[in-house]
């Protein structure tokens, strides 16, 4: 019983040290709305965030939080709250 125990620990220490810390960076950008269901935002590096939310004014300045998924690749990055400056 006790290498079983001793098993299953040494298996959950392993899955939970292979888990990526996701951590969060706030950029500012500009919101663009394109019609009624799509929108876009640039932020200062120079991407390009699919993006829509009908309270924000097209063409307003935004500060955008975004979630690094716990990766390097900026590809899988997604955004976790926009608020209008």
């Amino acid at each position: 019983m006790k290498k079983l125990t001793s098993l299953a620990l040494i298996i959950l220490l392993g899955i939970v040290s292979c888990t990526p810390i996701k951590q969060e960076r706030y950029q500012n950008g500009t919101y663009t709305a394109v019609n009624s269901g799509c929108g876009y935002i640039i932020t200062e590096d120079g991407n390009v965030w699919g993006y829509f939310k009908r309270s924000i004014p097209s063409g307003s300045s935004v500060l955008v939080t975004i979630s690094d998924e716990g990766t390097e690749e900026i590809e899988d990055d997604v955004i976790t709250n926009v608020v209008e400056k």
